[in-house]
């Protein structure tokens, strides 16, 4: 790995996303700024994890504005 370094190689994962789930992401902000699903409803619908649901609204950009869970009694 060192010697790739030195040799200006790239070394990891490409970074972003693919334009696949590019077209996600675009889904989970949309569904976000909607606000009527919640988040584990969102998850579900699009087949992917919490986790990565994050990660999407800040490639997004929506990142810093996340509302707070409210819990329906």
């Amino acid at each position: 790995m060192a010697s790739a370094k030195r040799r200006g190689q790239i070394l990891g994962a490409p970074k972003g996303i693919s334009k696949k789930n590019q077209q996600k992401a675009i889904l989970c902000e949309e569904y976000f700024k909607d606000g009527k699903l919640t988040v584990t409803e969102i998850c579900e619908r699009l087949d992917i994890s919490r986790a990565t649901y994050y990660k999407y609204l800040r490639h997004q950009g929506v990142g810093g504005k996340l509302r707070p869970y409210k819990k329906n009694n």
